[in-house]
């Protein structure tokens, strides 16, 4: 069966339990980390599928043409945006209820899975925790400020983020859409139903959010997984095609025909994501385990939308309205 990454915060509390124990599957093709978002004390419980990141799909042709430079921190993002916008481009795209989340929840995720005294203090709806959050609605209120991406625009997006968001890309004239792999995974067959795109082609490519001064924050969890029944009625099957999907081969090439990151080990990535998988991301990357709780993801999108939207009085107002999803 099919699990989520909400496997590791379960509604149904029994559900890992009705899941047979795949530790005696070889698993040794896969990354590590990504394992570990199934292992559920200390015993595997499914296999992932794949990555999903969130970050943004980038015209480096359209860059290219206005003679800028991918992006590698903040300073370079923010003057990036503003050459753009000053050549007359909406630098950031993205529906209006997902792009301010998703610009930013690289930060917040890695930060409550990496920093105990910020999780702490996230706990705690300490001042710290705020502090920090104030900082990333501050980022948010640039970006709005400066006109680097447009409110109206985002509303005309379509909400799933996907075919129309995908076909208005595919227009030449979106330099950053912010999405996750999920919804990239639809591109490429998209390419030739965009008239525009088969007219005037141009190169593009999936990276993270570089909101961070040595880069980027590489936040990445599994993209669905399979488990075998406990109940099943020939579990013996299962587990063998679970045995076979986990072989290098197999669960590589499922991850490039779906068009997402592979999980496997020293993989060469799909090109367009060529940037995800550089070393200088490796380096720094987390991968949730379960600190980032739906409730967690749900209450960021909202808030996120709801500051700028003007529904708090202040940046501290909503970075308290957040922290009270954290436990």
């Amino acid at each position: 069966m099919m699990v989520s990454a909400e496997f590791m915060n379960a509604k149904d509390a029994t559900l890992p339990d009705r899941c047979r124990d795949l530790t005696g599957i070889d698993t040794s093709a896969i990354d590590g980390k990504m394992l570990k978002s199934y292992n559920i004390g200390g015993v595997q419980k499914a296999i992932p599928m794949a990555q999903r990141v969130t970050g943004m799909v980038v015209n480096t042709t359209l860059l290219e043409n206005e003679g800028l430079s991918l992006p590698q921190n903040t300073q370079e993002f923010l003057s990036v945006l503003a050459a753009l916008k000053e050549k007359g481009y909406t630098p950031i795209q993205g529906p209006a209820g997902k792009v301010y989340a998703e610009l930013t929840q690289g930060e917040v995720n890695t930060a409550l899975c990496t920093d105990m005294e910020f999780l702490e203090s996230a706990r705690a709806g300490g001042q710290m925790a705020a502090d920090r959050l104030v900082s990333v609605f501050g980022l948010l209120d640039i970006i709005r400020d400066n006109g680097y991406t447009d409110e109206d625009l985002n509303v005309s997006l379509p909400e799933d983020n996907y075919d129309g968001a995908i076909l208005n890309f595919f227009e030449g004239k979106t330099p950053f859409w912010i999405c996750d792999t999920e919804k990239v995974s639809g591109m490429k067959k998209r390419e030739s139903k965009s008239e525009a795109f088969q007219s005037a082609p141009f190169e593009y490519g999936f990276v993270y959010v570089p909101f961070d001064e040595m880069g980027s924050y590489v936040y990445q969890e599994p993209w669905f997984g399979f488990a075998v029944n406990r109940d099943a009625a020939d579990p013996e099957y299962a587990m063998e095609f679970l045995r076979f999907l986990a072989t290098r081969q197999e669960i590589d090439t499922m991850a490039k025909v779906k068009g997402v990151p592979s999980v496997v080990v020293d993989t060469v990535q799909a090109d367009i994501y060529r940037d995800v998988e550089s070393p200088e991301a490796m380096a720094d990357r987390v991968v949730n385990t379960g600190t980032i709780t739906p409730e967690i993801t749900a209450k960021w999108y909202s808030v996120t939308r709801a500051y700028m939207d003007g529904a708090y009085d202040s940046p501290e107002a909503a970075a308290r309205d957040f922290l009270s999803a954290v436990e």
